[in-house]
C-alpha cells in the first residue's frame, strides 16, 4: 500500500522512542512482539517521508519500487510540501525523514545528510532559436527570453536570481511555480523558456521540449536527506529510501536532447545517506583507474571518492600519485572539490617532483607581488618557494603552536585557489587540522545579515608585515584609526563569490587584522565579531588527524583552515604547495 498524503493533511505515522508505530487520528495502534530484536522495525511498519515534488515525483519512483521489493511488509507514507514544510513535518514527528535541497540544514535539531548534487537545467520547446545558437549558452542569452521557473525559496531559485544580479541582468519571469510539471506545460505552450531542477528533465513524456545543461551557469546543488537529531538511527537505517534516488537509473533513462553537459559531473554521496546493507556508498567515474598493486599481495583498490561525515571533505583511495592521472580522474577530483571543498587522499609515498605533477592538474603554482610577503617568503616579500616546509624543525615554519583559522594569502591582490599538503612525519597527538566551510557560513547567515553585509568590503591587513611593525597592544583584530595600516594592502569583498560554483563565501578569518572600508569603526569591529563567532561553529567544520602519506587538497576560496598545537619534543613534517587564483569578486 502506497499511500501520499498532502500538506494540511493531520493524519500522520511516527516510529516513537518505545518501539511503537503510531497512527495519530486513527484507530490502529500497534507495537512490536516483546521478544521481537530491532530488527523488526526495519522489516514492518510506516515509514513516512516528507518530500518536495521534484523528489516525490522525479527522485523517489525507482528508490521507492526497489524499496518496496526489499521491505514488503514496510507501508509508506509520503508527504509533499514546499522545503520549509516538509522541514517542520519532521520536526513535529508527522515525517520520519525529509527530502529537499533548501530549508532542511537550517535546523539544528535535524541531521542532515548530501545525498545527490545535481545542476539546474533550460527546458524550451524543441524547434526554440536557443538550439540553433552557436557556442555554450550564457546568462545574457537565456535573459532575452520570458523565463519560467520556480517560486522563491525552492529547488534553488536563489542561486538563479543571484547569477542574474552578478551579471546585472534582470530578466522577465512572466510565470513562477512550485511544481516542474506545472512549469513544463506553460513552457509547452510556448509562454516562455523554463530553468527546472535536471532532474524534471524526461524525454520519454517531455517529447515536444528540448534540453540544454545549465550547471555553468547557476553552479550544482545538493540535495539533503534529514532525519532529527537524537532519533532512533539504527532502527530506520534499513529502512531509508536509498537516499541515492536510484541516480544510476535516472541518468541511464534520461536520454536528453542537450546541446552543453557538464563533463564528467560525479554526484557524491555520503555513506551514511544510503542502506547500510549495500556497498555503493562512494561513486566511482567512468572507467575508472585500477590502482596497481603495491606488492603486499592484496587485490588493488578501485578509484574512489568517498564524502566524509561532516561540513565538507572527502576522502579519495585508490589513487597512486606517483603515476600520471586519467582524465575522468582529474574531472572527477575538481567536481568532488568544488562539492567538499577538502580532498583527503590517503597512503601516498611520493617525492617533491611527482607532488608537484599531481598539483599542476589544478593548476599553475601560486607566486605573490615580490614586495607582499607569504609564508616561507623573505621578510619583505620575494624568494618563495614553491614547495613550503611546513615543520618545527629545522628548515620549517609554523612550528608548534596553535593556528587560529585562516585563508592563506588573504592580503594579497591574487590570493592562492588552493593548496595541497602532504604528510611526511607527523606527531603522535595534536597537530591536527580543522576547515571551515564559508559557504555553508554564508548560506546559514539569516536573510537580515546577509543584506546587511552582501556589499561590503574588506581589508585583510598581511600578518608579515605586521610581525616588522608591532604594537604594544599585540596584534589587532580590527584596525582602528589610531593604528597605522600596513601597507601596501588590497581591498577585497567581505563576500566574495566562488569562480567556478558561483556559490556565495564569507571571507574573513579568525584572528586576522581587518578592516570594513567606509564604517563606522566601532560598528564595524562589532560586526566583524559578530560573523567570526558564526563562521566558526563546528557545525562548519572538519578536524583531520594526520596520518603519514596523507595529501591533503582545499579549496582556498571557499574554506579556512586551524591547527591544534603539538609537543615540539616531537617532529611534525609536511610539505605544501599553493595554487593560483583569482581576484575576488
Amino acid at each position: 500500500m502506497l499511500s501520499t498524503k498532502l500538506v494540511g493533511h493531520h493524519q500522520w505515522t511516527s516510529i516513537r522512542s518505545n518501539g511503537a508505530v503510531t497512527a495519530q487520528n486513527s484507530r490502529h495502534r500497534f507495537s512490536p512482539p516483546a521478544a521481537a530484536s530491532h530488527a523488526y522495525l526495519e522489516q514492518q511498519g510506516v515509514l513516512s517521508i516528507a518530500a518536495t515534488h521534484s523528489q516525490a515525483r522525479y527522485a523517489l519512483p525507482r528508490a521507492v519500487q526497489d524499496f518496496r521489493q526489499r521491505f514488503p511488509d514496510v507501508r509508506l507514507h509520503i508527504h509533499q510540501g514546499s522545503p520549509r514544510q516538509i522541514a517542520q513535518m519532521l520536526q513535529d514527528g508527522e515525517a520520519n525523514v525529509s527530502i529537499a535541497t533548501e530549508a532542511l540544514a537550517d535546523h539544528a535539531q535535524l541531521l542532515a545528510l548530501s545525498c545527490r548534487c545535481w545542476p539546474h537545467a533550460v527546458i524550451a520547446p524543441a524547434s526554440h532559436p536557443l538550439f540553433r545558437l552557436h557556442g555554450p549558452l550564457t546568462l545574457e542569452r537565456l535573459a532575452a527570453w520570458p523565463l519560467i521557473t520556480y517560486d522563491n525559496g525552492l529547488t534553488g531559485r536563489s542561486r538563479i536570481d543571484e547569477a542574474f544580479a552578478r551579471q546585472s541582468l534582470a530578466p522577465e519571469i512572466v510565470l513562477a511555480a512550485m511544481d516542474a510539471d506545472v512549469i513544463k506545460t506553460y513552457v509547452a505552450l510556448g509562454m516562455g523558456v523554463s530553468i527546472v531542477a535536471d532532474l524534471a528533465c524526461d524525454t520519454e513524456r517531455d517529447v515536444d521540449l528540448g534540453t540544454i545543461d545549465a550547471g555553468h551557469l547557476f553552479g550544482t546543488h545538493q540535495t539533503k536527506l534529514a532525519i532529527r537529531r537524537g532519533g532512533e538511527r539504527r532502527r530506520i537505517t534499513a529502512a531509508r529510501v536509498q537516499a541515492r534516488f536510484a541516480h544510476k537509473h535516472m541518468r541511464n533513462r534520461r536520454m536528453r536532447r542537450t546541446r552543453t553537459f557538464l563533463a564528467s559531473r560525479h554526484c557524491i554521496a555520503p555513506r551514511d545517506a544510503i542502506p547500510m546493507s549495500l556497498s555503493t556508498d562512494t561513486l566511482a567515474p567512468p572507467s575508472p583507474h585500477v590502482a596497481p598493486s603495491n606488492g603486499n599481495g592484496l587485490p588493488p583498490e578501485v578509484f574512489r571518492i568517498a564524502p566524509i561525515d561532516a561540513a565538507l571533505g572527502a576522502e579519495v583511495t585508490g589513487l597512486d600519485a606517483t603515476r600520471p592521472l586519467r582524465a575522468e580522474q582529474v574531472l572527477a577530483l575538481k567536481q568532488a572539490l568544488l562539492e567538499r571543498h577538502v580532498l583527503v587522499f590517503k597512503r601516498q609515498q611520493i617525492d617533491d617532483a611527482q607532488l608537484e605533477r599531481l598539483a599542476s592538474y589544478f593548476g599553475s603554482v601560486f607566486r605573490p607581488p615580490a614586495n607582499v610577503p607569504v609564508l616561507g617568503s623573505d621578510p619583505y616579500g620575494g624568494n618563495t618557494p614553491d614547495i613550503v616546509h611546513v615543520s618545527n624543525l629545522e628548515g620549517g615554519v609554523l612550528g608548534h603552536d596553535e593556528l587560529a583559522a585562516h585563508a592563506d594569502h588573504h592580503w594579497t591582490p591574487v590570493p592562492s585557489s588552493g593548496s595541497l599538503l602532504y604528510g611526511i612525519e607527523v606527531p603522535s597527538e595534536g597537530g591536527d587540522t580543522t576547515w571551515f566551510n564559508l559557504a555553508a557560513a554564508w548560506d546559514t547567515l539569516d536573510t537580515g545579515t546577509q543584506r546587511e553585509i552582501a556589499d561590503l568590503q574588506l581589508i585583510t591587513y598581511n600578518p608579515f608585515l605586521r610581525k616588522l611593525k608591532p604594537l604594544a597592544t599585540g596584534f589587532p583584530l580590527y584596525r582602528t584609526p589610531d593604528i597605522e595600516p600596513l601597507t601596501p594592502f588590497e581591498v577585497h569583498p567581505l563576500v566574495r563569490t566562488h569562480p567556478d560554483s558561483g556559490r556565495r563565501i564569507l571571507h574573513l578569518g579568525e584572528k586576522t587584522e581587518v578592516e570594513i572600508v567606509g564604517v563606522d569603526p566601532q560598528y564595524g569591529a562589532a560586526l566583524v565579531a559578530r560573523l567570526r563567532k558564526h563562521l566558526l561553529q563546528s557545525r562548519f567544520a572538519y578536524t583531520h588527524r594526520w596520518s603519514v602519506g596523507d595529501i591533503v587538497y582545499w579549496d582556498n576560496q571557499a574554506t579556512l583552515h586551524a591547527r591544534s598545537a603539538f609537543d615540539n619534543g616531537e617532529r611534525r613534517l609536511l610539505k605544501r604547495i599553493s595554487l593560483s587564483g583569482s581576484r575576488p569578486y
